[in-house]
C-alpha cells in the first residue's frame, strides 16, 4: 500500500509540475496574441477577427480547465 501511495504521490506531483508548465504556455500564447493583435492595422478587420477569437478560445480553454480543476480537487478531497 505504501508503495501506491509513493506512486500517486510522485504522479500527482508529475502532473501537477505538466499542467504548471501547460498553463504557462498558455500565458505567453496569449500574450503573442495580444501583441499581434496591437501591431495589426485597424483596417485589417478580418486579421483582428481571428486574433480575437483566439484570444476568446484561449480565455474560454482557461475557465474551463479552472472549473475541472476545481471539481476535481473537491472530488480529491472527499475521498481522502
Amino acid at each position: 500500500m505504501i508503495e501506491n501511495a509513493e506512486e500517486l504521490w510522485q504522479r500527482c506531483r508529475r502532473l501537477k509540475k505538466e499542467e504548471e508548465e501547460e498553463d504557462r504556455e498558455t500565458g505567453l500564447y496569449y500574450q503573442r496574441l495580444g501583441y499581434m493583435l496591437e501591431h495589426c492595422a485597424e483596417n485589417d478587420r478580418e486579421i483582428r477577427g481571428l486574433l480575437e477569437d483566439q484570444q476568446g478560445m484561449i480565455n474560454a480553454l482557461c475557465m474551463s480547465k479552472r472549473e475541472f480543476m476545481d471539481i476535481l480537487s473537491i472530488h480529491v478531497s472527499c475521498h481522502m
